[in-house]
């Protein structure tokens, strides 16, 4: 008979092979990086306080690098590892109070969720990486208040808080829903340290600190607002249009897995009825728990929008504290499918799973996109034209990729709201003919001509090149 550890330790393990496999095949396919992992790869070569945008994602990255040296390797082991803890640490937390099978059929519904299963494959890094410690602050939080509590779990508490703030600072809105959860719940606030909470923040805070120095001090150009920054209370229209965004993107988050429900739901009408227990002690605190702080959340985010409305929103934030929501749902579901609908749903979730893996990793063999770019053909081109000692910046996606190609190059990505120095040379990407599309990143150089410019066509498309461009900051002109 095996125990409750001993089953985890097998869904782990098949999580591993899902992502070992996954990021393998991606490794292998392509011709580039994405521009989220472009980005990195510049940042990455250095430490620094900031980089523009929340660094911690950097740090790791710079860390795996002095282990595997700067490439895609290094690249590819700390996404898959991201990858793997969501699922671990999502299974860990619910089989804090439900049956690990259960738990577990449950976080195979993370596959439907196309932010978390897709997009967190083939794009996303510091989302990816704040759902992490969003899920490792759940499972501290709920450890803490079901048994009793030192300060040192607060300390822990505390210090995951802060990570995912430094993840993105979005998420210190989900740390702050599950503890008002909490406090919501009898069973769950007599348990709450006001104390333990406070050190928690204070803990938090003074992890930010450096960063938050960093942003508040460096040097901007006067009188120019912050890339990233908003004013607060924008007008009504602005506040609509992106709490449009806001309902398109949760109908993208929640569709997978509002109709694989829903067929799980006629399926079970279909078999008859059966005797439903209805959930009790820790197992219907718990889900009562998660709701309200997913609903708290989204609550957080929505108000989040209205009074930062040019805050970019980005529809990857709503699987912080929507993370709960096909869990939820697949738990609700699981009783009433009985022993052989629980096992139909779990082939059809592997089934899911390996389509999406395949989604994942071949598509860069067949469509065009940034991934299937000529930087091997390009690189050598356009290191021969950099003069001596010149500084290097521009666009993310080329620079990351050069720097991919040609790791000497001491090439910095400029932080929103400063502009390149005079002399500066500046790279930056188009396609010829003009058919972006959405395939690469538009990028205004902000340089007074183009001095130079090499082109190779696309791997996939030879129809299409791509045409990198090299500008000059001239002397006695801001860029």
């Amino acid at each position: 008979m095996t125990t409750p550890f001993d089953q985890r330790r097998i869904w782990f393990a098949l999580f591993a092979v899902y992502m070992v496999v996954t990021g393998a095949l991606k490794a292998m396919t392509g011709y580039a990086l994405g521009p989220d992992q472009a980005e990195i790869m510049v940042h990455a070569q250095r430490l620094e306080w900031g980089y523009g945008v929340p660094p911690l994602y950097a740090w790791l990255q710079w860390a795996v690098f002095q282990v595997t040296g700067p490439g895609l390797a290094g690249l590819v082991l700390l996404k898959s590892l991201l990858l793997w803890l969501v699922p671990v640490l999502m299974l860990f937390v619910l089989s804090q109070a439900l049956p690990v099978r259960e738990a577990g059929l449950a976080t195979l519904s993370l596959i439907l969720v196309p932010q978390i299963g897709f997009f967190g494959q083939v794009a996303l890094g510091p989302e990816v990486l704040a759902l992490v410690l969003v899920l490792a602050f759940a499972l501290g939080l709920w450890v803490v208040l079901r048994g009793p509590a030192h300060g040192s779990d607060w300390l822990g508490l505390g210090v995951v808080g802060g990570l995912a703030m430094l993840a993105l600072p979005v998420a210190v809105l989900v740390p702050v829903a599950m503890v008002l959860a909490a406090v919501s719940l009898p069973e769950l606030r007599r348990n709450l340290s006001w104390q333990g909470v406070g050190l928690a923040c204070a803990v938090a805070g003074l992890i930010c600190l450096g960063p938050a120095i960093w942003a508040l001090t460096r040097d901007l150009t006067p009188g120019e607002p912050v890339a990233g920054v908003p004013e607060p209370l924008a007008p009504v229209s602005a506040m609509m249009a992106e709490l449009a965004q806001m309902a398109r993107a949760a109908g993208i988050f929640s569709f997978p897995v509002l109709v694989a429900v829903g067929a799980g739901a006629v399926v079970a009408r279909l078999r008859g009825a059966e005797q439903v227990t209805a959930r009790t002690g820790d197992e219907a605190l718990m889900m009562a728990w998660l709701l309200r702080g997913a609903g708290l959340g989204a609550v957080g985010l929505v108000a989040v929008v209205l009074l930062w409305p040019g805050a970019a929103f980005d529809d990857a934030w709503l699987m912080l504290p929507l993370v709960w929501v096909a869990p939820l749902l697949t738990l609700w579901l699981l009783p009433q499918l009985g022993e052989a609908g629980c096992a139909l749903a779990a082939r059809a979730l592997v089934g899911a799973g390996v389509l999406v893996g395949g989604a994942v990793a071949f598509q860069d063999a067949v469509i065009p996109s940034p991934r299937t770019a000529p930087f091997d053909v390009l690189a050598p081109e356009v290191v021969a034209r950099l003069p001596d000692g010149v500084p290097i910046t521009g666009e993310p996606w080329v620079l990351g990729n050069l720097v991919l190609e040609a790791p000497g190059l001491a090439a910095r990505l400029i932080a929103p709201g400063t502009r390149p120095a005079p002399g500066t040379v500046v790279l930056w990407g188009d396609v010829a003919p003009a058919l972006r599309d959405g395939v690469v990143p538009v990028y205004q150089p902000g340089v007074a001509g183009i001095a130079d410019s090499v082109s190779a066509p696309f791997h996939v498309r030879s129809a299409w090149s791509l045409v990198i461009n090299l500008g000059y900051v001239p002397d006695g002109v801001e860029g």
